[in-house]
């Protein structure tokens, strides 16, 4: 439309110079205010816009052919809307043109014949010839050209036809093989819980083992034949805020076997206690996440941020998962939500899985509503945020202290203990954004003369600190836990305090529960924390 409005906007300029008919050239304004109109509207079907369009050309281009003076500019016209037309792809339509364009120049020819004012000589013949062979040359190169792409657009349907097919194809086939496996891998982790009952030893532990990761991987087939057909189902329970958090701690216990990174959980005391959506699909969003977190980073640590955003519909569920580990470049964060991607293709890597995680989170995330966002550094570490629309059934705070707390915290961690200085930042955020959520005085030390400086300043009354912080001066500590300060450590499984030490042990990792609970009950707490590292201990 445009190209045609520039050819009868200059030849509405001619006519006027030329003197034609004075009526003409408002027609032909008001059909191009028409046409935009049209087109600018979209209310027209398009291809009876096109119509319109070969319609209000045919006619200006006639009303500008028929008169005498045009005779040799009537080439360069019809080779513009030539090639403008053939856009449309539709081979009718140059038909129709070349067709006026015939009737023009024999309608011209007659009247050159009969000597109506116009003598033409053998050079005006020559040129006219000239211009019919150049208006003849480009219909056929624009007649070629819409023919090659009619024929390379119908392969490229056919292939993506087939393509989409294979899709298909290999989808059921993943979807029915995951079905067929699952039968025999319950028998196995059935058989291998009664080898267990039976203390049949450390073997019947790594089949049970083994068998829990082939059925997570079977189910990821299945969740990403799910994701990739958009057939994913959603399911709306009630749930504790507080349960996915001791499902990444459980399951960072169960991936971490070497102890070699720190897992720092920073859930917001603000989140509501109980909230509303599909339960199993959050569990399997953070399980990948984490997984993905722990494959691919060999030192440091992971940090997980979970907080919520009012909305009228209830809340946006903001979780955040950063690691320290070999990052990600741009091109592999594309790659992520196209499908199956892997850091590493080769038949002997050194990292597990099938490379389904990040796509299943994608794809249960914007089935949700949500959307997730990847940001990394090649060699410095990878986040990502996931935002997901969830519905409100408690709005009490999930973290929150009782009437009976005072005095003041203190935070004792040592700053050079920590090979990536990402992971001291990560501990320090968890414990003011705390401290921040529940309204408590909170105060970072790092040597034992801090400590003492805000004891004599200060009613200290809770000292919370690692397990090595503890190791380094544990006489100290036992000291001052027999009296009225509340001393806890974080620690590592199977770790003891000194004999007769009052100190109470968190199992790491630290996240925000075991705190406020310590905060709630003081040294009362020490007994149950006994108690479920009793039971860690036989489960394990």
């Amino acid at each position: 439309v445009l190209l045609v409005s520039f050819v009868c906007i200059g030849l509405m300029i001619e006519g006027m110079i030329q003197k034609w008919e004075f009526w003409v050239p408002p027609l032909i304004m008001m059909g191009m205010v028409f046409l935009w109109g049209v087109i600018l509207s979209e209310k027209v079907e398009f291809a009876v816009r096109k119509v319109c369009y070969l319609l209000y050309g045919m006619l200006v281009v006639f009303y500008f052919g028929v008169h005498r003076e045009s005779l040799f500019d009537i080439a360069i016209v019809f080779t513009i809307l030539f090639v403008a037309y053939s856009f449309f792809n539709h081979i009718y339509m140059l038909n129709c043109l070349l067709a006026e364009y015939v009737v023009i120049m024999v309608f011209q020819i007659i009247l050159s014949s009969r000597g109506r004012n116009m003598d033409l000589d053998e050079i005006d013949g020559a040129r006219l010839g000239l211009h019919m062979a150049i208006v003849a040359l480009v219909y056929y190169v624009c007649v070629r050209l819409i023919n090659d792409r009619t024929e390379r657009d119908e392969a490229d349907s056919y292939r993506i036809e087939r393509i989409e097919m294979y899709d298909a194809d290999m989808e059921d086939f993943l979807s029915n093989i995951s079905h067929e496996l699952r039968t025999p891998v319950n028998v196995v982790n059935g058989m291998s819980d009664l080898l267990i009952k039976k203390n049949a030893g450390a073997e019947a532990y790594s089949i049970k083992d083994a068998g829990i990761r082939l059925a997570y991987q079977i189910e990821d087939i299945q969740d990403y034949t799910e994701c990739k057909r958009r057939r994913l189902l959603l399911e709306e329970d009630e749930y504790l805020s507080t349960s996915l958090i001791n499902d990444v701690v459980t399951a960072f216990r169960f991936l971490d076997d070497s102890r070699s990174l720190e897992l720092v959980v920073d859930l917001a005391p603000s989140v509501p206690s109980k909230l509303k959506g599909d339960i199993k699909k959050l569990h399997k969003i953070f399980r990948h996440l984490l997984e993905n977190a722990v494959k691919f980073t060999k030192k440091g640590g992971i940090y997980v941020k979970m907080y919520t955003e009012r909305t009228d519909y209830g809340v946006n569920l903001c979780i955040e998962m950063t690691d320290t580990g070999i990052g990600m470049t741009q091109q592999d964060i594309e790659a992520v939500a196209e499908g199956m991607y892997q850091v590493n293709k080769k038949r002997n890597r050194n990292t597990g899985g099938i490379g389904l995680g990040l796509f299943i989170v994608y794809g249960f995330t914007h089935k949700m509503g949500g959307f997730v966002k990847i940001e990394g550094e090649k060699n410095n570490g990878t986040t990502v945020r996931i935002t997901i629309p969830q519905g409100v059934s408690d709005s009490t705070p999930c973290l929150a202290l009782s009437g009976g707390f005072s005095g003041n915290i203190l935070f004792h961690v040592r700053s050079d203990k920590y090979r990536v200085p990402k992971v001291r930042d990560y501990y320090r955020n968890m414990a003011t954004n705390l401290a921040m959520g529940i309204r408590v005085p909170l105060y970072s030390t790092e040597t034992l003369k801090d400590i003492e400086r805000f004891r004599e300043k200060m009613d200290v009354t809770y000292i919370f600190m690692g397990q090595e912080e503890y190791e380094e001066h544990s006489e100290y500590f036992d000291s001052l836990s027999q009296g009225d300060i509340v001393v806890a450590v974080s620690a590592y499984p199977g770790f003891r305090p000194n004999p007769g030490s009052s100190v109470i042990i968190m199992p790491k990792p630290l996240y925000g529960y075991p705190v406020i609970k310590i905060l709630n009950e003081g040294k009362g707490a020490a007994a149950d924390f006994r108690r479920r590292a009793k039971d860690s201990h036989s489960t394990a």
